[in-house]
């Protein structure tokens, strides 16, 4: 019996094990949030966008790619949709990426992830880091090729920020900062996007932020400070709910439903469609 039981366990670790949400390393060991905030501070700055504030565009979200063993073949399929589209008349400015760039961190998956939107015509990208994308000491490769894990920008009239959840927390230095550039922003709209979502509306899901004062207080400081949107990814699952006068908008994953979004700002406002392959 006890044989029995071993094997049991053995085949329902081997089915863990390949899942795309695990990794034995990565469950229990990555870099710290504080230190990663440190390196950030010292990479290049994000540049703003050359849109002017009453200029209408849009732009395309995406959450959880996971890409693996460097195929990147259905972000290459979204990258000649987007192109199309913009022959055909859209504004499509730049991507922003919500985390879970990679599947387990490698160097190869983070530069196959970059290339596909480095083709002509380049389109920029804006991404989170997620805790996938830490994996087998990932932060390395993810700070040389992709840059910064938090960072603020701005397109037109909306100021962008993007802070790091990876660890499923922010760390006092990086709340400080976040405080802060929210507090100084002068632009009337503003999008935040991260990994982690910071609640769910499903009481059975384990995925969202793991420290609940933490998101108690973001919530209460995206009110205060006038935030518009905040874009997350991470379970994989899609809902859009309003907080405070917020709307936070759970991005599902890539990888697997082929969605994307285009989110447009058109005469002082921000509003969204999802798209398919």
């Amino acid at each position: 019996m006890k044989r029995l039981l071993r094997i049991l366990l053995i085949i329902i670790a081997a089915f863990y094990l390949a899942s795309c949400n695990a990794d034995p390393k990565g469950l229990v060991s990555s870099s710290d949030v504080d230190k990663r905030f440190e390196d950030s501070l010292s990479l290049a700055k994000k540049d703003d966008l050359k849109i002017a504030i009453d200029e209408d565009f849009s732009f395309i979200v995406i959450a959880d790619t996971h890409v693996y063993h460097g195929d990147a073949s259905k972000l290459a399929a979204l990258k000649e949709r987007i192109d199309q589209d913009i022959a055909g008349g859209s504004k499509d400015e730049f991507v922003v990426a919500c985390g879970d760039i990679s599947q387990s961190g490698a160097a190869e998956d983070f530069r196959a992830f970059r290339d596909v939107f480095a083709k002509e015509p380049a389109l920029p990208v804006y991404t989170a880091i997620g805790n996938h994308d830490l994996y087998f000491d990932g932060w390395s490769n993810y700070k040389e090729i992709l840059g910064k894990s938090c960072y603020t920008f701005k397109a037109g009239p909306v100021r962008f920020v993007c802070f790091d959840s990876a660890n499923g927390t922010l760390g006092r230095k990086q709340k400080n900062w976040l405080e802060g550039v929210l507090k100084a922003k002068t632009e009337p709209l503003c999008v935040v996007f991260t990994h982690f979502e910071l609640f769910s509306p499903e009481v059975t899901t384990i995925q969202q932020y793991t420290d609940i004062e933490e998101a108690y207080y973001l919530v209460d400081l995206f009110r205060k400070t006038g935030v518009n949107y905040v874009l997350m990814g991470h379970s994989h699952d899609y809902y859009d709910k309003e907080v405070g006068g917020t709307r936070y908008v759970n991005i599902p994953d890539f990888v697997g439903s082929q969605n994307y979004f285009r989110f447009f700002v058109e005469n002082g406002t921000i509003g969204y469609e999802r798209k398919s392959l």
